[in-house]
């Protein structure tokens, strides 16, 4: 009998810089790197989870988007903190001091219209890193064939994240994420039984 792993390890591959910023300036920068936490885990959960919106698409109810019942389960309802299982934040795997590989990026601000707005010219940190590891964990248990269903979504969740940070439209934050799996193509079917409403009990469970 195969005993599913409780904690998921994330290789992860940085292609290009990255900035995940604090929200504020510091002298004449106007966007600064946390340099004591430049990968935290609210932002590798938060693109995790929109992998999962990918391959378990919610649906729209009024003007509210409603997610797939089983991203919910797994990540958590939005403003909550529901998820059973705990992000960490990423480790570079860098010896040196972080603040060596930070550099300052000018970048011009558009308004609606894609044009230039008034004092447009931005000063922003970003980070040049090669890779960085992080570990999620179960934190409570689950039944075993739930627990194969999280499981399976958050490798195939990870695995399809190729950004993360701000500006990845201006080439920043391109990522390659693996994992542990030992056999993806099996999550990645479940996944799919999971989308057609076939993969265990939890499928049908109700929402309390």
């Amino acid at each position: 009998m195969t005993t599913t792993k409780t904690t998921i390890e994330l290789d992860i591959r940085f292609n290009t810089a990255f900035r995940i910023s604090q929200g504020y300036g510091q002298g004449e920068v106007d966007d600064v790197i946390d340099e004591e936490n430049p990968l935290p885990a609210t932002s590798l959960k938060g693109v995790m989870r929109d992998a999962a919106r990918m391959v378990l698409p919610g649906k729209r109810q009024g003007d509210k988007y409603v997610d797939h019942h089983l991203v919910d389960a797994v990540f958590g309802k939005r403003g909550s903190d529901s998820s059973p299982w705990n992000f960490s934040d990423g480790k570079l795997d860098h010896t040196d001091d972080p603040r060596e590989r930070i550099r300052v990026r000018s970048r011009v601000a558009i308004d609606e219209q894609r044009r230039a707005r008034a004092g447009a010219l931005l000063f922003a940190e970003e980070l040049h890193a090669d890779r960085a590891t992080a570990t999620i964990s179960l934190t409570q248990p689950l039944p075993p064939e739930e627990l194969d269903t999280h499981v399976a979504l958050l490798h195939v969740a990870a695995r399809l994240v190729d950004g993360i940070g701000a500006d990845r439209r201006r080439g920043l934050g391109w990522v390659s994420i693996t994992t542990d799996a030992d056999d993806i193509e099996a999550m990645v079917d479940r996944i799919e039984r999971a989308r057609n409403g076939q993969a265990g009990n939890e499928q049908v469970r109700s929402e309390s």
